[in-house]
Order: structure tokens, then C-alpha cells, then sequence
């Protein structure tokens, strides 16, 4: 899976701000049970050795994904989705994969491009090997982790640095409804913008 550009993220920020309610009908952009995972359990999501994490069975997919997102945020890196697995009409995920961000490797057709205006950004993709992969088990029904890589060829993030991190960002409810308020009244995104920031 490709890393969404700045410009269509900036773009989906901007029509959230603008829209009353949020697509899917929550009121944050992130789920609140996963921010409470990390919350709750830091420790012993600290704790976890790859044997526990490969005895691990969840109900969804995104049960998996908060687990593995929540663990990542306890330990300091951002979590990227890989590969998964569909089968059937139904489009069910038989398997799924996540890795680290800083898997793999940028694509060298981005950076031999001869119209480029702008310098590429910093690579930060360091062929990382952290991995966390499910897989659909019919006879109980639920997801089991078949592979589990915890370590890191990086430096992980600092804490204070964590939320800054590409999973890890979200818009709390009290951003959120400051930033309707101020459109409602007529400010422009940029100038809303640069009052969260400020």
C-alpha cells in the first residue's frame, strides 16, 4: 500500500472540518477504545514478548489493528497497513498485514522524476523489519497472529514525540468542535489552521 500524498490528506482534513458530523458517524477521527488501550494498559503492552503476541486471537480486523497500533504507540514507532488477503464475493479479509513506517524502501521512479520541481522529501524508509500479521481461523472463528517481528533497525520516538507520529495523530473532540465554531463564524481553514497551531 502507497503512502497517501500531503495534499489529499490536507484535503481530508479541510471537508472533516467542514462537515457537521463525521463520515462514519463518530464524533473523533480516531476510535476512542484504542486510545484507551494504550492508555489503560501501557505497561503490560510494554511487557509483551513475541510469544505472547503470537498466542493472541482477536475478534475483527480492527481489534487486531488497534492492539498492534496501540502497542506501537507504547513503543515508539508509527504503524503502516501492507498486504492483506480477500476472499469471496463478500470481500471478507482473510489476512492482513501491518508493518512498520519505516519499512521497505521509497520507489526510485519517485525520485528519478525529470519534471520535479520540488527537492523529494527525506527518506524515511529504512527497510525495517517489524511486522504483525492475522490471519481468519475458521475453526474459532477468530483472527490469530501467524507472525510477529518487534525489532526495530531505528531509533524509536520519545514519547513526548509519539503523537506526533503518522498513526498516532488524531482531532480530539474539543479541537474539533473549536474548529466548526470558528468556521461557522466565517474564518477561512488556513486561518483556523495556524490558530491550532499557534
Amino acid at each position: 500500500m502507497t503512502d497517501e500524498p500531503e495534499s489529499s490528506r490536507q484535503k481530508e482534513v479541510n471537508s472533516k472540518i467542514d462537515n457537521q458530523v463525521a463520515p462514519d458517524g463518530k464524533d473523533d477521527v480516531v476510535d476512542g477504545k484504542e486510545e484507551g488501550l494504550a492508555s489503560q494498559t501501557y505497561d503490560s503492552l510494554r511487557m509483551h514478548t513475541e510469544v505472547d503476541v503470537l498466542q493472541m486471537k482477536f475478534n475483527s480486523e480492527e481489534d487486531a489493528y488497534s492492539f498492534y497500533n496501540a502497542y506501537a504507540r507504547v513503543i515508539g514507532f508509527s504503524v503502516r497497513r501492507s498486504r492483506k488477503r480477500i476472499c469471496g464475493d463478500n470481500k471478507f479479509v482473510e489476512s492482513r498485514k501491518w508493518v512498520c513506517s519505516r519499512e521497505g524502501v521509497r520507489e526510485k521512479k519517485y525520485l528519478q522524476r525529470v519534471e520535479r520541481v520540488r527537492t523529494p522529501r527525506a527518506e524515511t524508509r529504512l527497510f525495517c523489519s517489524a511486522t504483525f500479521r492475522v490471519r481468519y481461523d475458521k475453526t474459532i472463528k477468530k483472527y490469530v497472529v501467524t507472525h510477529f517481528v518487534g525489532e526495530h533497525n531505528h531509533p524509536l520516538a520519545a514519547p513526548h514525540c509519539v503523537p506526533f507520529l503518522w498513526s498516532h495523530r488524531f482531532v480530539t473532540s474539543a479541537d474539533k468542535a473549536q474548529a466548526k465554531a470558528m468556521r461557522n463564524v466565517g474564518m477561512r481553514t488556513s486561518q483556523i489552521m495556524d490558530f491550532m497551531v499557534h
